[in-house]
């Protein structure tokens, strides 16, 4: 069995492809973005990323692999060899998978290697990692099926690779097989991972057992499908089914992770938590906080402390910050949220429009210009759009004048606040 196996990885085309789709592999990992460089699940979730690109490809490269025997009428032959057309077949598939998931690993070693620099504890997550194996494994499976079944050179190939594509992009939520992101407050659930993994299991087993369609009865002479290849056959379906029907009902593939037993805090006042998987956030958080120990005195309740999303409960998730693709301003703006309700705890109507839409005016123009005080410098031009009617870069300029002017300006949004007719 190895002798064929080595046998297959020689002859197949893909050989010749492994350079391409590593180098496809590296662009993805690093043209999409940076910023998941030294934090382990984002690490991870990166490196499976290129799965959505190396799925389409392996199904086509399987679909046209898998139906070289018919095309070349050496059907009657494989099913007269001694070993089972399921063996064969299943070398055939194996040798397909080998090339993606070969590339897909190398993009793997080259993400963990970029990222021990710089990372946290910890190291790669695994559960992400399968989620991308299943992807290639299981999209060279449909391919593999899709070849054995049809004759043809170019139909088969595209209609493997489309299948696969527009599953991986329409599929999202309980039943996605990939994720985007892997915030630090959030890790792969095993049970909808497990039956993930079963399905690419059942999955194989359909593609090499299941016999191409029949149109017509095959002559005695030339049966060659006996009773034990249908059960075989007749299993494999039947435990196809069973998986789909666990996935289906699994529920999502990522959930809540534990409260850390200790987190990584700046040394000021106030300070600012992270998961320890975010330390690498500490000094641009420090950044932050000390200048927003700058702000002027007495002019704003700020709490002791500020917590990254998932250290504190899920009573806070809608409360404390993100660090969505490693962005600062993300951050500051849950933080002035945060200053502003507890500055104004008491949110208030007004007696008439005008004076609620005065009261909500005043309160965005004073969250947006802390934000840009947290982070020292106006919104960025990647962040799009912002509170209505709040002049972005008027509060943009804002900033660089003096300490004086500042204080002005905000002691008049804050008198708006405090004295808004309440209804």
């Amino acid at each position: 069995m190895i002798y064929a196996y080595w046998t297959e990885l020689r002859r197949s085309a893909l050989r010749w492809w492994l350079p391409v789709l590593v180098a496809a592999d590296l662009t993805v990992l690093y043209e999409r973005g940076r910023w998941w460089i030294g934090v382990w699940p984002q690490t991870s979730v990166a490196a499976q990323i290129p799965a959505f690109y190396f799925g389409p490809l392996c199904a086509a490269l399987a679909a046209w692999s898998a139906g070289r025997a018919s095309r070349q009428g050496m059907d009657e032959q494989l099913a007269a060899a001694a070993r089972p057309r399921w063996q064969a077949e299943g070398l055939q598939l194996a040798g397909t998978a080998s090339f993606g998931l070969a590339a897909y690993l190398v993009g793997i070693v080259v993400a963990a290697v970029t990222s021990a620099g710089s990372a946290g504890p910890g190291f790669l997550w695994p559960g992400y990692l399968l989620l991308g194996a299943t992807v290639i494994v299981g999209c060279t499976a449909v391919g593999h099926a899709l070849g054995r079944w049809s004759q043809s050179r170019i139909i088969a190939p595209m209609f493997g690779a489309l299948v696969c594509f527009v599953l991986l992009g329409s599929l999202s939520g309980t039943l996605g097989f990939m994720v985007l992101v892997g915030p630090p407050d959030a890790r792969v659930a095993y049970w909808p991972l497990a039956t993930r993994l079963l399905l690419t299991v059942a999955a194989v087993a359909v593609a090499v057992s299941v016999p191409k369609p029949q149109l017509r009865l095959p002559r005695p002479a030339h049966r060659h499908y006996g009773c034990g290849q249908a059960f075989s056959a007749t299993t494999a379906v039947m435990a196809f089914a069973g998986c789909l029907a666990a996935y289906a009902t699994a529920g999502p593939i990522q959930v809540i992770r534990p409260m850390p037993a200790d987190y990584p805090c700046t040394d000021t006042m106030p300070a600012i938590c992270v998961w320890p998987d975010d330390q690498k956030y500490l000094p641009r958080l420090s950044a932050m906080a000390s200048r927003l120990g700058e702000l002027p005195a007495g002019q704003f309740t700020v709490p002791a402390r500020f917590y990254e999303q998932g250290l504190r409960g899920s009573q806070y998730r809608n409360v404390d910050f993100t660090i969505p693709e490693g962005a600062m301003w993300e951050v500051a703006t849950a933080i002035s949220i945060q200053i502003v309700g507890e500055t104004f705890p008491k949110a208030c109507t007004g007696a008439t429009d005008d004076d609620t839409a005065a009261f909500f005016h005043a309160e965005f123009e004073l969250g947006t210009w802390l934000e840009s005080r947290l982070t020292g410098a106006p919104q960025p031009s990647s962040v799009h759009g912002g509170p209505p009617g709040v002049d972005i870069q008027a509060i943009g300029r804002l900033i660089y004048t003096t300490q004086e002017s500042q204080l002005a300006w905000v002691r008049q949004r804050m008198a708006t606040i405090r004295n808004t007719t309440c209804a």
